[in-house]
C-alpha cells in the first residue's frame, strides 16, 4: 500500500481554507478593536452632570417658567 498524500484538488482546497481562516481572524481582530473604541466613546458620552447641578438647573428652569407664566397672566 502506498501512502496517500492527497490530490492536487485537496491541496488547493486546504490552501483556500487556510486563507479564509486568516481572513476571518483579521476580521475578528478588527471588530474587537472597533468594540474597544466604541466602549471609550460611550464612556465619554455617558459622563453626566453631578446631581447637585441637575437639581439647580431644574429649580432655575422651573422658576423661569413660573415667572413667565405669572407675567403673561397679568
Amino acid at each position: 500500500m502506498t501512502k496517500n498524500d492527497g490530490c492536487a484538488f485537496g491541496m488547493v482546497n486546504r490552501t483556500m481554507i487556510d486563507g479564509i481562516k486568516s481572513d476571518v481572524t483579521s476580521i475578528k481582530e478588527g471588530i474587537e478593536s472597533i468594540r474597544e473604541e466604541q466602549k471609550v466613546l460611550f464612556n465619554h458620552q455617558s459622563n453626566r452632570l453631578p446631581m447637585w447641578a441637575t437639581v439647580i438647573i431644574t429649580i432655575l428652569s422651573s422658576l423661569c417658567t413660573g415667572i413667565i407664566i405669572w407675567g403673561l397672566s397679568k
